[in-house]
């Protein structure tokens, strides 16, 4: 036996090399993340200065304008020519109405800045896409047309009696760029420029010209208005900061992937160290205005610093606290005392539910609601930081158990569920407080106005000292739009007076009724002193902030509410090009009901009740009618809806917990290996095929009707909208709106859109004339089916501002017998209905996903059931193959496979009559060759004997020879030779002896063995030397004591007597066994002797019985153990002896 100590060193050295190279790489890895968080936040860079000197070094401003427009006259002249070419293609368009609209070019419809219309004889015959000028009225080749709103640059194609005018919109100025997609939008957004400046004509004073008119006269001149230096080094530092924040994002998964993949606990604290560091450091309020996950105002907690100071830190930081504990349960880590293993346990737990309810307390209702999204955004992180600490909890209580350190897939399950149940249940009753909150102050706020809106209205009053005074709705709807006011979503109501106190015009964000003395009174006012006031007047809403700016020839009025749900938004808002209100649930509800008795004054404090699923309370606030009751309302939901929304999360937290989990178990190696070696084993196995199959079987309808549902509620939503829209139009009709659009779309609150000849003809507001909102013509499928058709209503889906708006449309004949469409837009803001919707949507999802997992269930429930036949056979034949004689076969089974479990009965009757006979037949020859091995066995020790024998009888007549001396010799050698019969005899009974009849396997200390066999062939002489590892710590194995020991001594002599100088034993536990490794560096085995190395009497030396192999061989296996030997000549012999560990045992 024998092997080459360089194998082992080298193996040594390869390891301690890739170790120095895995730390290099870390090294490094931490470096340039330290460095790219450091940068990020206190950059030195010229271009991410923060301070105005220093932005005239990054671009100067005549370059900056240069540059601009440039790219403007490029995109410019590229979009005439496709506007160009489109007029000239619509010149090929069928005569047919119907066939023309087929015949227009359609190619960019869905762009709101384009269209197209062909006139045949000045006759509209078709027309495309969103016009925003009275195309009639061009006739020149190129032009430019500009009204209050929108630069239109147009084209003008002819032939024949044929003439086609495409134009698209090349500016437009706000509201008007919410509604339309300009062209200089496109270069704004490329240069740092805050927009261009047009001057129509031949100016000099307007710039750089920008177009010409085909006789080179020319059209428009522009000048670019280049950003401030600090907001060119602002936008500098932003996109750096973004491509900073990327490469540190990849640098730091480069690192744990590496960390994970060395499998080395320190290099893993480290990579989570640097992690940790890095988050702290990195400002991630920064990156505040790209999404909500970086908004301290959704989430901020002062309990962990910098790493609760968002939601994306607190997410962050719960991920890498979550691979911690991943690192740490992986690091097999052992505790001594069980005392302490259990405290550690108790208190991860504890920790876990108390940091739960901590780091809850940072969670930021914002007053506008929250959407799932935003609920999630609270929940997940909050979950994987309890999640963790359970987890760690669990493992640590694991120490309860003797010799268990590793949790099962279904502990760590549960673990997550009861992580996922207390993270919601948490967040709720958090967000349910807060909304109580925002319900009083949004009630506090009517009682004592809102000091935020009066530092905005100062604001806009220095806007309005400075600028031209508004004297038009559309003039008062550009300062509305203009001012931070309307991006804060401030109900108000704006006026503009004339100097006798008289109203010219009115623009109204919110619908409440006004102090129209008190504010009148204020405007001549300030109009006689000539300065601006500020003052707080009743409304009909609670308090209100007015402001009245005076200016030559009257004053303009700002009357400012605070934010407050006792004011619905304009549902319509949209179509003025105004914010949209967000889509995300309402937090409370406020109602103005009946008034309190005269002489009741504002309670001062609100008392919550619950009534259902809603809390309700009451307050009073002074409003110009009085004083007015307010009722309070919090939704929260029914048990049943709750529910649904719980299984959800949960769901949602458990795929994240085990995505973060897989994604640290692929980075250590091996992971894709195993799946990949199991998917090839469910590929060939009947079972898994099976079960898939029933699977896709149980879940391919539940999906069918998943998404039949989800397409039939949008539908049933569409058609409850498409059904209001129509009979609202038909009241439309009937109130006579052909005759005044104006008086019925006041009457009715709705906006109305009249169209004549397929073109818009009349509006109820002169904003929706001017904007056009949905163009200037009717939707090319509205005009070919209600004037070319014979329907006489119709709908139609559009996008407008970025918000998708369902027009409804009614064809009707006036009293002239003119006929006229008549359009109006859905309203958006049905909370009901669009709660009714999402409730729907949220049991659809939950219903589709418990289908999903009681399909998997049951699809493995009738796999098994269906396979349970063919497992019973599997299990027969290798029943027949160990030689038993009672068969798992069903006495009743399946008539499709009554034959089969008859003929394996059959088959298992004649094999163990054959095996009864080959048994009988191996008995003899067995007998026979026994006896043959123990005569010649026994003849080996009779021949000495004999001469023995023979020589005291001739000694003993023979006075020359000393009798007593021969006789003390050949006595001495008969013993001898009787003790060798006696092993021999002992051999063959042991050898002999049944399974039943061998000693017991118990737990013993294999170390103390090894140890013991050691030193008793460290005595027996100096000329091999013996190394022993791994056997410094008990070592627990079920075998025999005396008998395991028999067996090292065989396998250590065998070694001596192989030439070994030097042998090493070695010790290990893997995957719940023990392993005792022998290796030498002597002679070996021939390949061709190694087939037989553990047949009985065979020995590769001239002395002993050849049977030491034999017997361990059916020790070990007596015990549960296994033994193989690995040799060849020269190289050595290396034994491998494998026990079992105590039942209870596993590694952690």
């Amino acid at each position: 036996m024998g092997t080459e100590d360089t194998d082992s060193s080298e193996v040594r050295t390869r390891s301690v090399a890739n170790g120095g190279r895995m730390l290099r790489w870390l090294v490094l890895l931490s470096a340039v993340a330290f460095t790219l968080a450091a940068w990020s936040r206190y950059p030195l860079h010229p271009k991410l200065a923060f301070s105005a000197d220093r932005g005239d070094q990054i671009a100067a401003p005549a370059r900056i304008r240069t540059r601009a427009v440039a790219d403007l006259r490029e995109q410019l002249a590229r979009e005439i020519a496709r506007v160009q070419s489109v007029a000239e293609a619509a010149l090929d368009a069928p005569a047919s109405p119907s066939e023309a609209f087929d015949g227009i070019p359609v190619s960019r419809t869905g762009d709101p800045a384009w269209g197209v219309m062909l006139f045949e004889r000045g006759r509209r015959l078709a027309w495309s896409g969103r016009l925003r000028v009275a195309a009639e009225d061009i006739t020149a080749p190129l032009s430019v047309t500009s009204d209050r709103f929108f630069t239109t640059v147009n084209a003008v194609a002819a032939r024949g009696d044929r003439l086609a005018v495409a134009s698209f919109v090349l500016h437009a100025e706000p509201p008007g760029d919410r509604l339309s997609t300009a062209l200089d939008e496109q270069v704004i957004a490329r240069h740092p420029v805050t927009g261009f400046a047009y001057v129509f004509g031949d100016s000099s004073a307007g710039g750089e010209v920008l177009l010409r008119d085909p006789a080179g006269n020319p059209l428009l001149r522009v000048q670019a208005l280049p950003a401030s230096p600090g907001e060119i080094s602002l936008q500098a530092a932003s996109r750096a900061r973004t491509r900073i924040a990327a490469v540190l994002a990849l640098a730091l998964v480069s690192l744990l992937w590496v960390s994970f993949h060395s499998r080395s606990i320190v290099h893993r604290v480290l990579a989570l160290s640097v992690c940790g560091s890095c988050i702290a450091i990195v400002p991630l309020n920064y990156f505040s205005n790209a999404a909500r996950w970086f908004n301290p105002s959704y989430y901020y907690s002062p309990a962990g610093g910098r790493w609760t100071a968002s939601a994306a830190a607190l997410t962050l930081t719960a991920v890498v606290l979550l691979l911690a504990v991943y690192a740490v349960m992986r690091a097999r880590l052992r505790f001594q005392s069980r005392l302490a293993s259990i405290a550690g346990g108790m208190l991860a737990a504890a920790s876990g539910v108390y940091l739960l309810d901590a780091l809850a307390s940072g969670i930021g209702q914002p007053p506008r609601g929250s959407t799932i999204s935003l609920w999630l955004m609270w929940e997940l992180p909050l979950f994987l930081i309890c999640f963790s600490l359970l987890l760690l909890g669990a493992w640590l209580a694991t120490g309860i158990q003797p010799r268990r350190r590793a949790l099962v897939g279904s502990h760590a399950l549960a673990v997550a569920v009861i992580a996922g149940v207390l993270a919601a249940a948490v967040v709720w009753r958090t967000t349910t407080q807060q909304r109580m909150t925002l319900a009083e102050a949004d009630v506090a706020s009517l009682k004592a106005g809102d000091e935020y809106a009066a530092v905005l209205l100062d604001r806009l009053r220095e806007q309005l000292s400075a600028g031209r005074p508004p004297v038009s709705r559309a003039d008062l709807l550009q300062r509305y739009v203009d001012s931070e006011l309307a991006i804060a979503g401030y109900p108000l109501s704006l006026r503009s007076w004339d100097s006798r106190g008289r109203p010219l015009a009115s623009f109204d964000a919110a619908r409440v009724a006004q102090d129209t003395s008190a504010i009148a009174r204020a405007v001549m006012e300030a109009v006689v002193t000539g300065e601006a006031l500020v003052r707080r007047v009743l409304s009909g809403a609670g308090v209100q902030d007015l402001l009245v700016v005076p200016h030559s020839g009257g004053a303009t009025s700002i009357a400012v509410l605070p934010r407050t749900r006792l004011i619905a938004p304009d549902p319509f808002g949209p179509l003025l090009g105004l914010p949209p209100e967000l889509s995300e649930t309402a937090p409370y509800v406020l109602y103005l009901a009946d008034r309190p008795a005269t002489g009741s004054a504002p309670s001062s404090g609100i008392r919550w009740k619950r009534i259902g699923n809603e809390l309700h309370a009451d307050d009073a606030i002074e409003t110009v009618s009085g004083v007015a009751r307010v009722h309070l309302e919090v939704d929260t939901r029914s048990s049943w809806a709750l529910f649904q929304r719980l299984v959800l999360v949960v769901l949602l937290d458990l795929l994240a917990a085990w995505g973060l989990w897989m994604l640290a178990a692929a980075a250590e190696g091996g992971a894709f290996t195993r799946a990949r070696v199991r998917i090839r084993h469910w590929g060939r196995s009947y079972r898994a095929r099976l079960t898939l199959a029933l699977f896709v079987f149980f879940l391919a309808p539940a999906l069918a009707f998943s998404l039949w549902s989800s397409r039939r509620l949008r539908s049933d939503f569409r058609q409850t909208r498409q059904l209001v829209v129509r009979e609202t139009l038909n009241a439309v009709i009937a109130a006579g709106a052909e005759r005044n659009v104006e008086l019925v779309g006041a009457r009715f609150g709705l906006p109305l859109f009249l169209y004549r000849e397929g073109q818009l003809s009349e509006t109820s507001d002169s904003l929706y004339w001017e904007l056009s909102p949905a163009g200037r013509a009717l939707h090319p499928s509205v005009f070919r089916s209600l004037e070319l058709g014979d329907e006489i209503t119709a709908s139609r889906e559009m996008t407008i501002g970025g918000n998708s708006v369902l027009f409804g449309y009614r064809a009707s004949v006036g009293f002239t017998g003119e006929r006229f469409v008549i359009a109006a837009p859905a309203r958006g803001d049905d909370e009901a209905l669009a709660r009714r919707r999402n409730d729907l949507g949220v049991l659809l999802l939950f219903s589709t996903a418990l289908g999903a997992l009681a399909a998997l269930v049951l699809s493995g429930v009738a796999a098994r059931q269906f396979a349970a036949p063919i497992d019973a056979l599997r299990r027969s034949v290798r029943a027949i193959a160990r030689g038993e004689d009672q068969l798992p076969l069903p006495v009743r089974p399946p008539t499709e496979f009554s034959q089969a479990f008859t003929a394996v009965r059959r088959m298992a009757d004649d094999l163990d009559a054959s095996r009864r006979e080959l048994a009988r037949a191996e008995r003899v020859l067995a007998w026979g060759e026994m006896a043959r091995q123990i005569a010649h066995e026994i003849k080996n020790p009779l021949t000495p004997m004999r001469l023995g024998v023979q020589h005291l009888q001739r000694s003993r007549h023979d006075p020359r020879v000393d009798f007593d001396a021969v006789f003390d010799a050949n006595m001495q050698r008969m013993l001898e030779e009787i003790d060798r019969l006696d092993n021999i005899a002992r051999a063959f009974s042991r050898y002999g002896s049944a399974a039943p009849d061998l000693p017991r396997a118990e737990e013993v200390d294999v170390s103390a063995i090894v140890n013991d066999v050691i030193e008793l062939e460290r005595m027996a002489g100096a000329d091999v030397q013996w190394d022993v590892t791994g056997a410094g710590e008990p070592t627990p194995a079920l075998a025999g004591r005396a008998e395991l020991r028999e067996v090292l001594l065989n396998v250590l002599e065998n070694a001596r007597h192989a030439g070994a100088t030097r042998v090493v034993v070695r010790v290990g536990e893997t995957s719940r066994q023990l392993t005792v490794e022998v290796t030498d560096d002597g002679s070996g085995i021939l390949p061709a002797a190694m087939p037989r190395v553990f047949e009985p009497h065979f020995s590769t030396r001239t002395t002993g019985s050849g049977l030491g192999l034999a017997i361990s061989r059916r020790l070990v296996e007596a015990w549960g153990g296994t033994i193989d030997i690995q040799s060849g000549p020269g190289r050595g012999t290396t034994v491998r002896i494998t026990l079992r560990m105590h039942p209870g045992e596993s590694q952690g």
